[in-house]
């Protein structure tokens, strides 16, 4: 199978776990980002420009860039270099991305409820910042994906009407139709909790997975089910039910044989190696455990349960330990169906 052909390249950790040696990268697979975040914490924008400038693909641009917006302190004096370079539109998109998470690190992550009045003012003037600078950068430059990415996670954030936030997803996809970050974030923006639906969250990922095959992007139809999974008292049961979904957003994506692994790859790895388990499917999450190994596992959707390393441990023992006892048993599960 093409996972055990194409396993990531190992590349330098940027966080490790001694215990374990499990490693959580800020972009797995690209070192250089460590060394851009390190510029950024020192206010070395030369350097930092260089390694966004000169990212090898939109895949590692985009992952520079998100890493470039938890900077502590950028907020300080990206403004700066924004006067000193008014031509450049680099300097609106990092602002843009960083205001935007500086704006989340006021509000915090829990419910709405739950963020203290004097809070608001400071959330919502820094999203407006943040708009602000991404506004800039699209009258520019149109065509500018990232920057329609960050404006999808700012109508969420926002609140903005759904017509809104589809303007936004079509002026994204007519600049990159496959930008993962961005379909990603779309189908947050379609979820009920930021005033969405159900039902139109998985029309979304049902019709984008359809269009899509061969690419990442059928693995959001997984996700869409892991979001209705909450809303049920057994989650075990929920996925068992979905499974075929589930299969077929894999196959549709990371198993699908025209299927070309890159630098996302891993992001897909790490959501099918939980999802597939749920569903039942262990032979194929264990290819995606195989594939990521201990140097590709990224934040999310291990961070659910708090540390993403111990909860990654737990779910890789619990498919290989189960596999085992299926196999000495000779009652391996469902042949999981390859076209």
């Amino acid at each position: 199978m093409w996972l055990r052909k194409k396993r990531a390249a190992d590349a330098a950790p940027a966080e490790a776990s001694p215990a374990t040696g499990i490693t959580i990268m800020r972009s797995p697979g690209d070192p250089s980002c460590d060394d851009m975040f390190d510029a950024l914490q020192a206010r070395d924008w030369g350097t930092a420009r260089h390694y966004l400038v000169n990212a090898p693909n939109a895949e590692i641009f985009a992952d520079r860039l998100l890493a470039a917006a938890d900077v502590e302190g950028l907020e300080t004096w990206i403004d700066d270099v924004i006067r000193d370079e008014p031509d450049a539109t680099l300097p609106l998109l990092v602002k843009g991305a960083r205001y935007t998470h500086w704006a989340w690190e006021a509000r915090g992550g829990g419910w709405a409820k739950d963020v203290p009045d004097h809070v608001w003012p400071v959330w919502f003037d820094r999203l407006r910042q943040a708009e602000d600078a991404l506004d800039e950068v699209v009258d520019r430059e149109p065509g500018n994906a990232e920057a329609w990415h960050w404006l999808i996670v700012l109508a969420r954030a926002r609140q903005l009407p759904k017509e809104e936030l589809w303007r936004r997803y079509r002026a994204l996809v007519a600049a990159d139709p496959t930008n993962y970050y961005g379909h990603t974030q779309m189908l947050e923006g379609l979820k009920k909790k930021w005033s969405g639906s159900h039902e139109a969250m998985l029309e979304f990922a049902r019709t984008t997975a359809q269009a899509h095959p061969g690419t990442h992007l059928p693995v959001i139809l997984a996700m869409a089910h892991w979001e209705l999974s909450h809303d049920h008292d057994d989650r075990w049961a929920y996925m068992k039910s979905v499974g075929d979904e589930v299969w077929a957003a894999a196959y549709g994506s990371l198993f699908h044989p025209n299927y070309k692994a890159s630098h996302f790859t891993s992001h897909v790895g790490n959501w099918l190696a939980l999802l597939l388990m749920y569903c039942g499917f262990l032979e194929a999450s264990e290819e995606c455990f195989d594939m990521l190994g201990d140097r590709f596992v990224t934040h999310m959707p291990w961070a659910y349960w708090g540390d993403p390393v111990e909860r990654y441990n737990l779910t890789q023992d619990i498919v290989r330990s189960n596999l085992a006892r299926h196999r000495a048993q000779g009652t391996v599960g469902p042949k999981e169906q390859r076209p």
